[in-house]
């Protein structure tokens, strides 16, 4: 079953975060009816802070990744192929380091960003539909399913068997900290 959200109503889920630290991997399917602006898909960081790594819909319609740390305002990697409304799509951020995010949207050859954003504060908050800095914010408005989080950086050919449908359980379930 999707989570369902409408942007206009501010809806989100909240939980403590299952990892404090890179690296980590979040995955997820999602849906949207319509193009508002940045949408915040999920989001691992520091509660009430600005520290933060997630998965999000761009200001260019893409998909992308975004790192936020104390020595800059973003890494992002942004994919190439443009988000379709009303169509299930599949996107995975792979956070290695403070200087190394990859993700993959459909099972495709990872985006990368080597932007270093220094080492962020201890990550305390998963947030679905929604991000904060420090406020909550880039709320989400449509459907999202099989959220994952990992301990670990997935490789590529794990991030493609997800995108192909294989449940997150699946795939190294002794790093797999938070699935919903």
């Amino acid at each position: 079953m999707a989570y369902q959200t409408t942007r206009a109503s501010s809806q989100s889920l909240s939980a403590i975060s299952p990892v404090s630290a890179v690296p980590m991997t979040i995955s997820c399917f999602f849906q949207i009816p319509t193009w508002p602006a940045n949408m915040a898909i999920v989001t691992v960081g520091e509660s009430g802070g600005t520290h933060k790594n997630q998965i999000l819909t761009s200001s260019t319609r893409r998909h992308a990744t975004n790192s936020v740390g104390p020595t800059t305002s973003a890494g992002s990697a942004t994919g190439n192929n443009a988000i379709t409304f009303n169509t299930w799509q599949h996107i995975v951020g792979v956070f290695e380091t403070s200087s190394l995010r990859r993700m993959s949207v459909n099972g495709g050859t990872f985006a990368t960003n080597t932007v270093n954003v220094g080492t962020q504060n201890a990550l305390n908050e998963i947030r679905i539909g929604a991000d904060w800095n420090p406020t909550l914010g880039n709320f989400f408005g449509g459907d999202i399913a099989e959220v994952g989080v990992w301990n670990v950086a997935l490789t590529q050919q794990e991030c493609t068997a997800l995108a192909k449908g294989m449940t997150c359980d699946k795939i190294r379930p002794q790093n797999l900290v938070f699935y919903a």
